[in-house]
């Protein structure tokens, strides 16, 4: 289970967080903090006013002063329950108006801060999933939470401080005693806070596995297998014993608030008999006026409903300030080490070198790369070959900035590409990784992802993606979809007043010219189904998004054919090789025809580069290439029957 940081527990870290909070509420909404400020101070104020109003209406009645002693105060009460009433909506819509600001101002902090590190190995990281969760949640309440409960706490403070002078008047021993009852309510509530901030941490894991379990059995693509398998009842059951390892939790929570609530219930029972005794004593005595019963009543009710107010608010800043630490801690953590001047990469003229380059995910795992040494000389092809597991997509993702070497280097140029502007040095790198991404956007967008500039900003160069799609051997397929390139792949965010039957597929059609036309003239949306793809089609238009970057320097391909069938897999390669031509290329491929023509091939094994050369070297070393090849190219003999092409 992952730990989060405990909030800090001097009064000048608390201190710091609430001034933050209320910094970053009063950046997103100036105007909407005003009128929560003044709603409070009129609602704090309101209360003593209308009970002391109430006292001096009672006290003109008994001296039968008439309707003329009874007109100012009676105006004075209607008017405090006017503005009563407008401060209560003004109030809801100040916190309506602050949750919306600061949700959008958090939304962009938090994801500019999630996208801000060079590589992705923070991603990777459980904990830091769970803090960036929390972090949500602080965006959602927490910020809000804070600056309410830092606000919320003037409120029935004011109201305190004014029923207690007002107690004061009517029995000063009646006064004491409600402080003193303040004290264990106090303590029981703070304790109580610290066992919520102590489930709300616990919960963290828990969420995030319901979340896996859930969305699993929501994924399309597990379906298959989640039925074929008979997974189903094992997930639910997981799913739920997440489920209720939290339910226990919050159980234990809100069992433990009964009992102390209910003690402290008992508590102002026996303060409020007290007090009531004691007044109706003093005003049958004649030591007090018979409003004054009137002013005691209200006060009463008021000073322990405003303490008990007072005392949520203050204790709910604990499990606040908690999650705003989070959130903060990753909004405000230092950039990463770049250099103080980052230096624009620019064409590759000389190559790419990897120096003595050792890699590991983790501190505790086995090394990845071991002392790997690899040059790509400007203008060259250059293929990466090897087992599963060897380090050759772990190789691309290094030189692509997403991880950094724990030694060694990596040059552009002879520069370390750690002094390169890492955007810049994105710029110059078309890739089609292994693992790649298939968007819930459109079909023109699921391409031109790979060079926004073609999305936005002004409206989508449908040339480029379709010249890109052609380039990959997709382009008809798209335009003969429903929509031409304007459909969306997959139902996540297909358009309502669609059927709901299965997901459609893609097939042949005659109206591909005038889907095309559709897609690029304006207007509105029209309903839609969501298109699926096949595993092949994805693979070209991933390696289409590759291809859209026409002046990278260089061109990535990891197992850019890996899901094609044999006739569209040469078409590629052919493809691929004629885009290879006269560019700094480098091609992972386990399908060793398909690299037999670079200007060198690398093997790795076990993280080591232990055989490098072309086809023709490496075959005649007779090492680990040539064996791999062999191989494969067994499979491939022809045997009589398939000589005679299968005629008896």
């Amino acid at each position: 289970m992952s730990q989060e940081p405990d909030y800090p527990r001097s009064r000048r870290g608390r201190a710091r967080l609430l001034l933050l909070a209320c910094a970053d509420l009063a950046g997103a909404a100036p105007t909407a903090l005003a009128v929560k400020l003044t709603t409070t101070l009129v609602g704090g104020a309101s209360p003593v006013a209308v009970a002391w109003l109430t006292m001096v209406v009672v006290n003109r009645m008994v001296s039968d002063s008439g309707m003329r002693g009874l007109t100012l105060p009676l105006a004075l009460l209607c008017l405090v329950g006017l503005v009563m009433a407008v401060a209560q909506y003004a109030d809801r819509y100040a916190d309506r108006e602050l949750g919306r600001r600061a949700t959008v101002r958090g939304m962009s902090r938090l994801f500019g801060a999630v996208l801000a590190p060079v590589g992705i190995g923070e991603l990777e990281d459980p904990a830091y999933q769970d803090r960036v969760r929390l972090a949500q949640q602080s965006i959602t309440s927490g910020i809000t939470q804070l600056v309410h409960g830092l606000i919320g706490a003037a409120q029935p403070a004011i109201t305190t401080a004014g029923y207690l002078v007002s107690l004061w008047t009517v029995s000063p021993e009646v006064t004491w005693l409600v402080l003193a009852s303040s004290v264990p309510a106090l303590i029981a509530q703070l304790r109580l806070s610290g066992r919520r901030e102590a489930v709300q941490r616990a919960m963290s894991p828990l969420m995030r596995r319901q979340l896996f379990y859930s969305m699993l059995m929501l994924d399309a693509r597990a379906g298959t297998e989640i039925r074929l398998f008979g997974l189903g009842p094992l997930l639910r059951r997981r799913l739920l014993n997440e489920v209720t390892a939290g339910q226990r939790k919050d159980r234990a929570v809100d069992r433990a608030t009964v009992w102390t609530e209910s003690g402290l219930a008992l508590l102002t029972a026996c303060v409020a008999a007290a007090a009531l005794f004691g007044a109706a004593d003093r005003i049958t005595t004649g030591h007090a006026p018979v409003g004054s019963l009137a002013l005691l009543l209200a006060a009463l009710a008021g000073v322990q409903a405003a303490l008990a107010g007072l005392l949520m608010q203050v204790t709910s800043l604990g499990p606040a300030l908690a999650l705003y630490e989070v959130y903060h801690g990753i909004v405000g953590a230092p950039p990463d080490d770049v250099a103080a001047a980052p230096t624009d990469p620019g064409p590759l003229r000389i190559g790419i070198e990897v120096r003595d380059v050792w890699f590991r995910y983790h501190a505790d795992r086995d090394w990845v790369l071991r002392a790997a040494d690899l040059t790509l000389p400007a203008g060259t092809s250059t293929a990466l070959v090897g087992l599963n597991g060897a380090g050759k997509s772990t190789l691309v993702k290094l030189l692509c900035r997403m991880y950094e070497p724990e030694r060694g280097v990596i040059t552009w140029d002879g520069i370390d590409i750690r002094q390169l502007d890492p955007e810049a040095l994105r710029r110059r790198v078309g890739v089609l990784f292994q693992d790649y991404m298939t968007y819930a956007m459109t079909a023109g967008e699921n391409i031109g992802v790979g060079e926004v500039s073609t999305l936005e900003p002004g409206p989508p160069d449908l040339d480029r993606i379709r010249a890109a799609a052609n380039a990959a051997g997709i382009d008809a397929e798209l335009a003969a979809l429903p929509e031409g390139y304007d459909t969306m792949l997959g139902r996540m965010f297909a358009t309502p007043g669609t059927s709901s039957g299965p997901t459609q597929a893609v097939g042949a059609s005659s109206a591909g010219a005038a889907s095309v036309r559709r897609a690029a003239a304006p207007g509105p949306a029209r309903p839609t189904p969501g298109t699926s793809l096949s595993g092949g089609q994805w693979q070209r238009v991933a390696l289409a998004r590759a291809l859209l970057r026409r002046d990278a320097d260089l061109l990535v391909l990891d197992e850019p054919s890996s899901g094609l069938d044999a006739v569209a897999e040469g078409q590629i390669h052919t493809r691929i090789g004629e885009l290879r031509a006269g560019r700094t290329s480098l091609l992972i491929s386990h399908r060793l025809a398909a690299v037999r023509g670079a200007d060198q091939i690398v093997v790795l094994r076990e993280g080591r580069i232990v055989e490098r050369g072309d086809h023709e070297s490496l075959m005649l070393a007779d090492g680990v290439y040539a064996e791999l090849f062999r191989t494969q190219a067994a499979g491939y003999q022809l045997t009589p029957a398939d000589s005679s092409g299968g005629h008896r």
